[in-house]
């Protein structure tokens, strides 16, 4: 089969490579953690939110789906070979296109939940690339049909951005009708002040983290800053000189505790660390607890 040159469409075809080869790009960065398209695929997007910032996978059940991504830099090449030898391309594109834009708001609203944790992050030129890329090799897909076109990058993304929030509402309720039990009632496998535990994740970080990961511990310190959350959750920070800190992620039944705390006050509290996180930007380290309660 000869190609003519002259009748490709160059711009979708290029649309199509970028979106490949965006998806192997990084997306965001969380603290230092840069996560790519492919980690959905690859399970390192939940494994990395869990073990390093306490925010397990909203969507357990549909784990085994998540392979499914792969589809998008499969679907774009073949959109990409379809439009070179002057086959229609626009199932390819539009599966690639719209998976492109799903994942893009998913890894943004994701996000947005680590920055309720006291958490932060910033998007990546990849996550750019791929959200433009994505609605191009839609709309430059063949000749006309734009009112379908339009449809699938409306449909789209208000599709994921309803969904996610929908399923992310249940995934919380499901949390907090989990049975745990108390935090209160748990006895503290640790007892410490907070400057000398976040002195000795300064001085052996591995050692810390091996140490403390999953216990409880009861950490006495001056409350340096407190956060209440548009969702009634709230953090509580203990900090040294170094800017290093301690912080505790409390629940929404514990909120009017956490209001009746101020800048410097001596506070006791009791949590499960959830692991450190060093920013090389910053020269600070994080201590991360989770189900925190306020041990008066």
């Amino acid at each position: 089969m000869t190609i003519d040159i002259k009748k490709i469409n160059f711009p979708h075809a290029i649309a199509a490579i970028v979106v490949v080869g965006s998806f192997f790009m990084g997306w965001v960065n969380w603290n230092t953690s840069t996560i790519a398209g492919t980690d959905l695929a690859t399970g390192n997007f939940f494994k990395t939110a869990e073990t390093k910032f306490g925010l397990p996978n909203p969507f357990p059940q549909l784990s085994s789906l998540f392979v499914g991504v792969w589809l998008l830099p499969l679907a774009a090449l073949v959109a990409a070979v379809f439009t070179v030898f002057k086959r229609n391309a626009l199932l390819p594109s539009v599966i690639a296109g719209a998976l492109g834009l799903s994942l893009v708001i998913v890894y943004y609203l994701f996000s947005q939940q680590l920055v309720e944790l006291g958490h932060s992050f910033t998007l990546q030129p990849g996550w750019y690339v791929q959200a433009c890329a994505a609605l191009f090799i839609i709309l430059l897909a063949g000749r006309g049909q734009w009112p379908l076109k339009l449809f699938v990058i409306l449909a789209t993304i208000a599709g994921t951005y309803l969904g996610y929030k929908i399923v992310a509402k249940q995934a919380e309720k499901n949390i907090l009708e989990k049975t745990f039990e108390s935090t209160n009632s748990v006895k503290a496998d640790y007892t410490v002040v907070a400057d000398t535990l976040i002195q000795e994740f300064l001085k052996n970080d591995t050692a810390a983290r091996h140490k403390y990961n999953e216990k409880t511990l009861q950490v006495t310190g001056v409350a340096k800053e407190i956060k209440i959350n548009s969702d009634s959750t709230s953090t509580i920070q203990f900090a040294d000189s170094t800017g290093s800190y301690a912080i505790f992620s409390f629940d929404k039944a514990d909120i009017d505790k956490v209001k009746t705390i101020k800048n410097g006050d001596a506070v006791k509290v009791k949590g499960i660390c959830s692991g450190s996180m060093y920013s090389e930007i910053l020269g600070i380290t994080s201590i991360n607890f989770k189900r925190s309660v306020i041990d008066f």
